[in-house]
């Protein structure tokens, strides 16, 4: 599947760290309409992750829904996913090297704009910013620079971005105004007391959105990437 931008609207991060029933989870998921699914499995191996994936790459792809696998190309490629998802951005030209050669696009994460790329390698799709909030996921040394960090990625990038780290539902409308998207999560999904409605809130918040506004239009209150103007920041949770 060709990467799109709006394919980031609502992506579920899912493994066996976060969830019991990964494949009953991503399927709900699926089901429910998430938008993105990064897989990032760390306790399986061998045959029993190759299966995983290979079940999230089935039905992902019979509801038109992204699929990638964080830091395998070989698994990706095996499995025929769409992508891999770099979570180390000092691996993302090797990682995107490989990825083009087995035709799949790349994502990598970031925690600011000191870290985006002046050299972009082909196949990089995204970027993701993390954390924008405090997260029991994101173990980072450096500052949480919050909507703040985020709008400055996203002034700066030549690239789509999508925002990671402590997302929830009431946290979207200030999010969005930050220019990204999408939101990718853990928790908000995982431990939903609704999932069809939270995710329907996520493809809501960034489903309609145009490239110009993603870009920084007047709605949203966003400088145009890579021009140093104020930002209208949304409220701090």
């Amino acid at each position: 599947m060709e990467f799109k931008a709006e394919q980031l609207a609502s992506t579920l991060i899912i493994g066996s760290d976060y969830v019991a029933d990964v494949a009953g989870f991503a399927d709900k998921a699926v089901n429910a309409g998430v938008t993105m699914i990064i897989l990032n499995e760390t306790r399986l191996e061998g045959v029993e992750k190759q299966n995983l994936a290979q079940y999230i790459r089935d039905i992902t792809r019979a509801k038109q829904v992204a699929f990638l696998i964080a830091d395998d190309v070989k698994l990706a490629e095996a499995v025929t996913a769409d992508g891999v998802y770099v979570s180390d951005r000092h691996q993302v030209a090797e990682v995107s090297a490989a990825a083009v050669v087995a035709g799949l696009y790349t994502g990598v994460a970031i925690n600011n704009r000191t870290e985006l790329l002046e050299d972009v390698p082909a196949g990089l799709a995204f970027y993701s910013v993390s954390p924008v909030y405090p997260s029991a996921h994101v173990d980072e040394t450096q500052p949480i620079e919050h909507l703040a960090g985020l709008t400055t990625v996203v002034q700066n990038s030549t690239l789509p971005v999508v925002a990671m780290g402590g997302i929830t539902v009431a946290r979207l409308k200030d999010i969005v105004r930050m220019g990204v998207h999408g939101a990718a999560a853990v928790d908000a999904f995982v431990n939903a007391a609704d999932l069809d409605a939270t995710v329907k809130a996520f493809n809501d918040t960034f489903g309609g959105m145009t490239v110009d506004q993603a870009l920084g239009n007047t709605r949203y209150g966003l400088a145009i990437p890579g021009k140093h103007t104020n930002a209208v920041q949304g409220e701090l949770h």
